[in-house]
């Protein structure tokens, strides 16, 4: 199921606050289980990996090119953002938990918002088991595999609260580079991420355009020229230090 809505707006720190604010409502309520399982890391540190890849045909009406997302986290989180360079059209307005193995945890899922078009959306509900698989979809104009791919970063959250609704604790970890998607052909930017910053066409043409270090030696040369010309009208002979 696909969500369209209109135009974006700002979707950065205060889109993930609110992802973390809206998901307390799912996080258990005994004051027993308020802080995070002791064998996971800080949620504040956790290292979430995943990446894009080409999903299925998007519905007819809606059209675009559909990406696929999937990610895992080392311990449970409760609302999560998928932010891209390119515009999203429409995403999905829920996503899935699972095992590694494939099955379904029934009571964990998320509900997603936001504009479209539009950049970013924020997904929040709870997803319990570390290393659970999260994924759902979103689309885009052009082909996946069409220059510039999709390359989207996530940012995850985690929150609890006490059994009157006040906040205990809030966590945030992130952005996570989820990758350009899968499968596709080679091109001139392949291996370029956004984090760390990377574009390896613009690195490759810097390193192979000879022009480019010929107008630098030329322009030099003409300003070493200009100087020798300059020097003895501009600099007062008392000015210059004696030689040692």
């Amino acid at each position: 199921m696909s969500l369209l809505l209109t135009r974006t707006r700002g979707v950065t720190a205060a889109g993930i606050a609110a992802a973390a604010v809206g998901a307390i409502a799912f996080t258990s309520t005994s004051s027993a289980d308020q802080a995070p399982p002791t064998s996971v890391p800080n949620p504040n540190t956790y290292q979430c990996h995943g990446n894009l890849y080409k999903g299925a045909k998007a519905d007819p009406i809606a059209g675009g090119h559909t990406v696929h997302y999937a990610f895992q986290c080392p311990g449970p989180i409760t609302g999560y953002q998928i932010q891209t360079q390119t515009a999203i059209n429409t995403f999905d307005s829920d996503s899935s938990v699972q095992l590694v193995n494939g099955a379904s945890i029934t009571t964990d899922s998320f509900s997603c918002n936001g504009d479209t078009p539009g950049i970013a959306f924020n997904c929040v509900g709870i997803s319990s088991v570390p290393n659970a698989v999260i994924s759902g979809n979103f689309t885009v104009d052009n082909p996946i595999y069409q220059e510039p791919r999709p390359d989207a970063l996530l940012t995850v959250t985690y929150a609890t609260a006490d059994t009157k609704g006040k906040v205990i604790t809030q966590y945030i970890s992130g952005p996570f580079d989820l990758g350009r998607p899968k499968g596709g052909p080679k091109s001139k930017y392949s291996g370029s991420t956004r984090i760390p910053p990377v574009n390896k066409a613009e690195d490759a043409q810097i390193k192979r355009d000879p022009g480019t270090i010929k107008s630098k030696k030329s322009s030099k040369k003409k300003t070493s020229s200009s100087s020798d010309d300059t020097t003895a009208a501009t600099t007062p002979a008392a000015t210059t230090p004696a030689a040692k």
